[in-house]
């Protein structure tokens, strides 16, 4: 029998083939936003970013951006007596929005490397799912890429974002144009556990949001090539994306109807799979949901393989890996680990040509 393969895919996938793609422990200037939320102006916001900036410099200048967002979605009791939550809420709400576009600065030419494009077309073909935390829609691309279906089939080897997400995510210039859609059969799917920078909410929708009031509008589907006004369709969409946001207490995740609906689904898709193949997921420690996802999820008897990439080789950093994974999954032996990176791995294994 074949094997049923699922994809994890974590933040170093993304790098592995995007070299300047964000993670959240990275190299991330504050200077614009100390200027903004002044001493003067923002004591207390300027103090909360001041002492990020200070901890970055002593972590090699990687800057834990999940970090600060916990800080200011979790009001600290003293914030009330100091009556700083305005403070925080705004930085809160800028900091959101200088992440996302940020996000969107990277490879602005969406100009795609053909390895991710040949694994996107392998993962097709082969019907092997892939379970992402990632909030890029780079893969997404590539995915859409192999075939290009402007309108889904009944059948055939393809993947749609209609479909393609793990529920009908119709593109956002629908809701402007009289568009006849219904929701085809992906031949896989990517399922979004974190949502994407792509996924986008009608206008005056109320949390929490319905499951017919997310679309995605993006740069690289035909839909949004389609639409008579780009303005318009904006115009009905909020401007806020739909993701989860990079917090320890991931409340969205069983408040918001669309996640609970791809976490089960991911937990069915694990369940079924005889070869789980983890790339450049660190698995951490803080991320609670998905350690309980993939301990309770996949079955002792499925393949496992883990790829990352070490650039030092530095033991203690492997090793840190290593028992991350093992925390949830204490049968993985050092063996099962791969550390030469994600490309040399695929080809290697004939993944990608």
């Amino acid at each position: 029998m074949a094997d049923n393969i699922v994809f994890v895919l974590g933040a170093g996938f993304t790098k592995a083939f995007i070299k300047d793609a964000f993670t959240l422990t990275d190299h991330y200037p504050l200077d614009h936003l100390l200027s903004k939320f002044s001493k003067k102006q923002s004591p207390y916001a300027h103090m909360i970013l001041r002492l990020e900036q200070e901890r970055a410099k002593r972590s090699d200048g990687r800057f834990d951006l999940e970090r600060l967002m916990t800080r200011l979605d979790s009001i600290m009791p003293h914030d009330f007596e100091k009556k700083i939550i305005q403070q925080l809420d705004y930085l809160r709400h800028d900091l959101f929005f200088d992440f996302v576009k940020r996000l969107e600065s990277v490879n602005p030419q969406r100009a795609l490397p053909s390895e991710l494009t040949s694994l996107a077309k392998w993962c097709i073909n082969h019907h092997a799912n892939c379970i992402t935390f990632n909030y890029d829609d780079f893969f997404d691309q590539a995915l859409w890429d192999v075939k290009q279906e402007f309108t889904e089939p009944y059948g055939g080897v393809y993947w749609h974002p209609n479909s393609g997400y793990g529920f009908f995510c119709p593109p956002a210039d629908a809701l402007v144009q009289g568009n006849n859609l219904s929701m085809g059969h992906s031949s896989m799917l990517l399922l979004k556990l974190h949502g994407s920078i792509n996924w986008r909410v009608k206008r005056g929708a109320i949390a929490p949001y319905q499951l017919d009031t997310v679309h995605h509008y993006d740069k690289w589907s035909v839909h949004n090539s389609l639409a008579a006004d780009a303005d318009i369709v904006k115009r009905h969409i909020e401007s806020k994306r739909f993701i989860v946001l990079p917090v320890l207490m991931k409340s969205d995740l069983t408040d918001q109807p669309t996640f609970r609906l791809l976490w089960d689904e991911a937990y069915k898709k694990l369940e079924s799979a005889t070869h789980v193949i983890f790339i450049g997921y660190s698995m951490p420690l803080t991320d609670i949901p998905a350690g309980f996802l993939f301990g309770e999820a996949i079955r002792k008897s499925t393949k496992i393989d883990v790829v990352n990439l070490s650039k030092r080789k530095e033991p203690k950093e492997i090793q840190k890996l290593i028992s991350n994974y093992q925390s949830v999954m204490p049968r993985l032996t050092k063996k099962l680990f791969d550390f030469d990176g994600a490309r040399p791995w695929l080809k290697k294994y004939g993944f990608i040509t």
